[in-house]
């Protein structure tokens, strides 16, 4: 999936995440916030029970990517529900 993902991800990629990638090579996007070195803290999107996983993105052209500053999870932030936290992506 070379140009899709940066390789900077959370643990292991199962079959939904195959999909994601499948999906972005196929509509010519990327996975933003895979292009940005950061600690787990900031890549953990969902956390419940002990488990800790990576099941948000961020998808982007691939032509964008460039404008894209940075893309981080905001460790202490609630989304929706307390297990899911809230991903953000800053523009140039």
């Amino acid at each position: 999936m070379d140009g899709v993902h940066g390789g900077n991800c959370y643990g292991s990629r199962n079959v939904e995440g195959e999909r994601i990638l499948e999906y972005a090579v196929a509509n010519n996007l990327v996975v933003a916030y895979s292009h940005f070195i950061k600690r787990d803290s900031h890549l953990v999107t969902f956390e419940s029970g002990g488990n800790r996983s990576q099941i948000d993105c961020i998808l982007g052209k691939k032509r964008d990517l460039k404008l894209v500053r940075n893309c981080k999870v905001i460790p202490n932030e609630e989304c929706v529900h307390a297990q899911h936290k809230l991903l953000v992506c800053d523009p140039k």
